[in-house]
C-alpha cells in the first residue's frame, strides 16, 4: 500500500506522540492470571510463559511473570519476552540447573488471539476507547523504523511492507466498541 493513498485516507502511519495510546507501549495495561501489567508489552512478553507450568511449576510461571510486570519499561519488558531458554531464577539467585524452553510450546498457535485480547482489555478503559474510537475510520497503520513486518509495516521507496497485525487488531476493536456503543 502506497503512503500516497493512505494519506488520501486520512491514514495514522504511527503510534507516536498525539497517537501513542495506540501502541503496546503506550499507557494502558491488561490483567491476566490474576496480576496487573502496565502496558500491552509488558503482558504480551509475559503470555510467553506456560500458565499451566509446563516445565515450571505455575508458581514459578506466575513468579515471572509479576516479576516482568514489575520491569520499569515496555523494552526491558520485550527483552525478558524474547529469551528462549529459562533456568526459573529471578535476579540476584543462583542458578538452579538446566535452562529449559521460556516459550510455551503453543506459542505460535496462540499468539495472535492473546495479543488480540490484551489489546481489547487495554481498551476496555473508557478513555483510552473513547480516544480509540476517535480515530473515526481512518486506516491505522503501525509504521515503525525497526524492521518490525509482522505486527507493523517498514515504508520502502513510499510503499508500506508488512502485515499490519497491531493496525488490524485496532481497527477491529474499535469496530467492537463502536458496535456495542450503538447497540
Amino acid at each position: 500500500v502506497s503512503r500516497t493513498e493512505l494519506e488520501a485516507q486520512g491514514a495514522i502511519f504511527a503510534f507516536d506522540g498525539k497517537h501513542r495510546f495506540l501502541s503496546n507501549f503506550g499507557d494502558g495495561g491488561a490483567q491476566m492470571y490474576g496480576v496487573s501489567f502496565t502496558t500491552v508489552e509488558h503482558a504480551f512478553a509475559a503470555a510467553k510463559l506456560d500458565p499451566n507450568g509446563g516445565v515450571f511449576t505455575r508458581a514459578e510461571v506466575l513468579a515471572e511473570m509479576e516479576r516482568i510486570a514489575a520491569m520499569s519499561s515496555p523494552g526491558e519488558a520485550k527483552r525478558a519476552g524474547r529469551r528462549r531458554k529459562w533456568d526459573g531464577t529471578q535476579p540476584n539467585e543462583e542458578r538452579k540447573g538446566v535452562l529449559r524452553p521460556f516459550l510455551r510450546p503453543d506459542w505460535e498457535e496462540v499468539k495472535l488471539d492473546l495479543i488480540t485480547e490484551l489489546v481489547r482489555r487495554k481498551f476496555a478503559d473508557t478513555v483510552l476507547a473513547s480516544a480509540l474510537l476517535a480515530t473515526g475510520d481512518v486506516p491505522l497503520w503501525e509504521g515503525n523504523t525497526w524492521g518490525d513486518r509482522i505486527w507493523g509495516v517498514v515504508e520502502k521507496d513510499g510503499v508500506f511492507e508488512g502485515k499490519n497485525l497491531l493496525g488490524e487488531i485496532l481497527m477491529l476493536i474499535r469496530g467492537e466498541l463502536r458496535a456495542a456503543k450503538s447497540a
